[in-house]
C-alpha cells in the first residue's frame, strides 16, 4: 500500500476488537468519532431499547461490512490520538499542540537557567580539577 493509500486508511471506519466487547462495533465507532467508548456503547444499549430490530440490524450489517482495524495502522496510541483530534477537531488539536509547545519551552527555559547558575558553573569547575 502507498503512502497515500495508509494514510487515508487512518481516516476509515474500523471496528476495534481490542477494545470490544462484542465485534468491535461500538468501540471502532468512538474511534472514528472521537468519542468516549461508553457513550457510544450506551447510544447502542438505547437504539436496542427502543428500535430494537432496525438497532439490531445495523449492529450485524456493521460487523458483516466494516472492517476489522489493522494490528499496526498507527506507530503508537498517542499518533493515533493525535490524528484522531485533528481529523475532528483542528482548533482543538492546535490548542493542545501550543500547549505541548509551551511546556516543551518552559522546560528549555529551566533547564537553561539551571545550566547557566552560577551554582552549576561552579560545580563544573569542582568537576574538571578532580
Amino acid at each position: 500500500m502507498t503512502n497515500h493509500g495508509q494514510r487515508e486508511a487512518r481516516y476509515r471506519l474500523y471496528r476495534n476488537r481490542s477494545r470490544g466487547w462484542i465485534a468491535g462495533v461500538a468501540a471502532g465507532m468512538a474511534d472514528y468519532l472521537g468519542a468516549d467508548v461508553r457513550l457510544v456503547r450506551v447510544a447502542w444499549v438505547l437504539g436496542l431499547v427502543f428500535f430494537t430490530l432496525p438497532a439490531l440490524i445495523a449492529y450485524v450489517i456493521m460487523v458483516l461490512v466494516v472492517p476489522p482495524r489493522p494490528d499496526h495502522l498507527f506507530a503508537s496510541d498517542e499518533e493515533q490520538a493525535v490524528r484522531r483530534s485533528v481529523h475532528l477537531g483542528p482548533k482543538d488539536a492546535l490548542r493542545e499542540a501550543r500547549a505541548r509547545m509551551r511546556d516543551v519551552e518552559d522546560r528549555l527555559n529551566r533547564l537553561e537557567a539551571a545550566i547557566l547558575s552560577e551554582d552549576f558553573q561552579l560545580r563544573r569547575k569542582f568537576r574538571d580539577i578532580s
